[in-house]
């Protein structure tokens, strides 16, 4: 049996529907999600265009699969218990740089490049990109942020929601801008570094 006859058994022994989402992410990546067709896709797939269509819908059904299946990389689950003020800075602090440590990979900034170059065109597709990966992240912060408080690790009378958006922010700053327009690095801060005083800069400005 040849090479070819191989990978083309193993395709087709895969799950149908995530044979879809990885060809349709490579294709996105390639060719832009406007130059992809579903008979394109299909092809790609080694599936019918009937079971592209049961699965998704349509194109954006797919392509918000896509986006699904890179949020749920952006998971982070506690080690231990979240019950102390220090457990709870620790925590943050891996939290923000696991995230700048993923962000930064090759793979999610192409991502996110194309996500930001299909935006004008298709305004749901930002819509649900925002919904599906930075706003559970600001909800999971907020929801540390609540604890902190109880500790008080960061103001008690101060929005939770509002102080998340803000550590959110100083964790990506402009260095995530300069990545996404391919400008120059500027001075490279390692992730656990950024991560650290940013959460330090909130508790101190907070507390």
């Amino acid at each position: 049996m040849t090479t070819e006859m191989k990978a083309k058994l193993g395709r087709a022994s895969e799950d149908p529907k995530g044979r879809i989402v990885r060809a349709a992410r490579n294709l996105f990546f390639s060719e832009g999600f406007d130059k992809v067709s579903v008979e394109r896709l299909a092809k790609a797939a080694n599936v019918s265009k009937s079971t592209l269509y049961k699965y998704f819908g349509d194109m954006r059904g797919v392509l918000k699969a896509v986006v699904e299946a890179e949020a749920d990389q952006f998971s982070f689950e506690p080690e231990g218990p979240l019950d102390t003020a220090q457990a709870l800075r620790d925590h943050l602090t891996g939290l923000g740089a696991a995230l700048l440590t993923l962000i930064d990979k090759p793979e999610k900034i192409q991502f996110d490049q194309l996500i930001h170059e299909q935006a004008r065109s298709h305004p749901k597709l930002a819509e649900v990109y925002f919904e599906t990966i930075y706003l559970p992240m600001q909800h999971l912060l907020t929801g540390h942020i609540e604890r902190g408080q109880v500790f008080g690790l960061f103001r008690a009378n101060a929005d939770p929601e509002v102080l998340a958006d803000q550590l959110l922010s100083m964790w990506l700053g402009l260095g995530r801008i300069r990545t996404l327009l391919n400008a120059s690095p500027g001075d490279v801060i390692s992730p656990d570094v950024r991560s650290r005083e940013a959460v330090e800069t909130l508790s101190a400005t907070w507390a």
